[in-house]
């Protein structure tokens, strides 16, 4: 997630979480530091 600054809109980081998302690039589930949006 080094290019975390590229999203647009809210974010805001989780720790200790898995969080999936289908359209982001790389992969689609990570499980530790995980980027929420809210849309």
């Amino acid at each position: 997630w080094e290019n975390r600054y590229w999203y647009t809109g809210t974010f805001c980081w989780w720790g200790g979480t898995t969080y999936s998302r289908a359209n982001v690039p790389g992969p689609t589930s990570d499980t530790g530091w995980s980027l929420k949006f809210f849309e």
